[in-house]
């Protein structure tokens, strides 16, 4: 699981910064570039660390508070409110972290976007009325992109 790779990564959280120069060819830098970004951390990323502030010890905190959230194993459930939490943060590591290459991030971000297209739909609306009718909308708009 993500959290797990993410919690080897924290060990070395304390680790300096690769010596590595600006000018080095590193994809994450030059999809950042070609978009107009030019602040951003090239360093942290040619070390192989997560991109922004956020370090690894942060990063596991992250995932482990996820997916202590999303299963509760006193009761034995899941708590799908907690799907759209899950998707967003798999988007955030495809798109800022995609240099970690983290395993199974990308099988995980999938799953997460179909349960996610079924739950998200349900934060709209006051009562079970409208939210059925919103979400049928939002599946009949998808459908019809889709055919």
């Amino acid at each position: 699981m993500v959290t797990e790779q993410v919690k080897l990564l924290a060990k070395y959280e304390d680790e300096e910064l690769a010596e590595t120069s600006s000018y080095d060819v590193i994809p994450p830098y030059d999809q950042a570039k070609a978009l107009g970004k030019t602040n951003i951390d090239v360093d942290r990323i040619a070390a192989g660390l997560p991109c922004g502030s956020e370090g690894f010890l942060l990063m596991y905190v992250r995932w482990r508070k996820l997916e202590r959230d999303l299963y509760n194993e006193r009761k034995d459930r899941y708590d799908i409110t907690q799907i759209p939490d899950v998707y967003d943060s798999c988007k955030y590591d495809r798109v800022h972290n995609s240099h970690l290459k983290l395993e199974d991030l990308d099988e995980l971000f999938e799953v997460a976007k179909l349960l996610a297209d079924g739950v998200i739909p349900n934060e709209y609306g006051i009562n079970p009325k409208q939210k059925l009718k919103i979400g049928f909308k939002n599946l009949l708009a998808d459908c019809w992109v889709k055919f």
